[in-house]
């Protein structure tokens, strides 16, 4: 079943801290709530991801791909976007803590 272990794409609150995930397919996975600090998420799919209130501090999303995820919240202070796909909208990002962002 894999590290979420669910096959309905839901483990909110989860705890993935300094995890690899480089080239995982995330699409559409329910993360809210999910501690990533300092996960490696490089060329990610997180295309719908739900990462509300996720804990994403210095974590590594560049050549992620993050159209329609919502971020609303999260906790992205030091991590790294540098580059990676967004949509031009961020609206998703209501309430996020950014700090020292690479993008």
């Amino acid at each position: 079943m894999g590290i979420l272990g669910s096959r309905d794409k839901r483990a909110p609150g989860i705890d993935l801290r300094s995890l690899d995930f480089t080239n995982a397919n995330l699409r559409g996975v329910d993360l809210s709530f999910a501690n990533l600090e300092g996960a490696v998420l490089t060329g990610a799919d997180l295309r719908e991801a739900c990462l509300r209130n996720a804990n994403l501090r210095n974590a590594n999303l560049s050549y992620s791909n993050l159209w329609g995820a919502d971020l609303r919240e999260a906790n992205l202070d030091g991590a790294t976007f540098y580059p990676c796909q967004m949509p031009e909208n961020a609206g998703k990002l209501w309430g996020a803590k950014i700090t020292q962002l690479l993008i």
